[in-house]
């Protein structure tokens, strides 16, 4: 079975927990229709906490705001979770983590929610989260991977071989841009670029949800659904691509624009859920 993944979810306080589930089932349902093959194919969200939230608190706020909705949410294996809405779509939740390195590198633990700090070597990290079974991504965001923490990604990509991490790329890279170079060399190297949507603190940002998703062609096990896509990113990886619409550049400017606007107006520490980090 073919799966689409977004590898990057937030669900922030000011979202809208039923359109961020219909945002998610409708472009992923876009993503696979753009593969091609719109028959046998699952959805997954992996949805990030901090060290101030835990996956089971989103899953049981989710299930409290779909109450009344028609939707089902209900566990499921390898500790994931299964949404299903009143028109019949399904999808996915498997854990994740996001947290910062020593060297000031965001890194997303994938698959599992480890009790990993931030303030670690990147090196560590990358080590720890796959030993953990999780799958270590670094993911790219406008602005994060220039000078010194550039010259590190370069380091990383050029120290490690393809299958120990994953790289991503989000719906801020605007759908007129190329590849960004480091996500290029990579890339070229042998490296799985993957992608989520990143989506930012701001009221409607839930429906980038879902797009850009990751491909992973062949393999996937919805009874298990972290390992499965654990063996898809960092085993097997052959044919894995980056699918759906992105924003074009206004699009993206106006909502870094937005952000910027609402950090000077409120600080930081209000742009933050539980449950992301910004």
């Amino acid at each position: 079975m073919r799966v689409l993944a977004d590898i990057h979810v937030h669900l922030y306080d000011c979202f809208a927990i039923p359109r961020w589930i219909e945002a998610a089932m409708q472009n992923l349902q876009e993503a696979a229709h753009r593969t091609g093959e719109e028959d046998d194919w699952c959805g997954v969200l992996c949805v990030l906490t901090t060290g101030k939230g835990s996956f089971s608190g989103m899953v049981e706020r989710i299930q409290v705001s779909l109450e009344g909705g028609g939707y089902s949410v209900e566990e499921h294996q390898e500790g994931a979770a299964r949404v299903s809405s009143p028109s019949g779509g399904e999808l996915l939740l498997i854990p994740g983590r996001q947290m910062v390195t020593y060297e000031a590198l965001e890194i997303l633990e994938v698959g599992t929610e480890s009790d990993l700090p931030s303030g670690h070597a990147v090196d560590y990290l990358l080590n720890a989260i796959r030993e953990r079974g999780g799958i270590p991504v670094l993911p790219w965001s406008p602005g994060k991977w220039t000078f010194r923490r550039g010259r590190q990604i370069r380091n990383l990509i050029d120290a490690y071989i393809p299958g120990k991490f994953v790289l991503s790329v989000s719906s801020l890279l605007p759908r007129s841009s190329p590849l960004p170079g480091l996500l290029k060399l990579a890339r070229g190297a042998g490296y799985v670029v993957a992608a989520g949507s990143d989506s930012l603190p701001l009221p409607g940002e839930e429906r980038y949800v879902g797009s850009p998703a990751t491909h992973v062609p062949t393999g996937f096990d919805p009874c298990q659904p972290v390992t499965s896509l654990r063996r898809g990113l960092l085993e097997v990886s052959g044919g894995v691509g980056v699918v759906g619409e992105r924003p074009g550049a206004g699009e993206v400017a106006l909502r870094l624009l937005r952000l910027a606007r609402r950090k000077r107006a409120t600080g930081p520490e209000t742009n933050r859920s539980s449950g992301a980090v910004q």
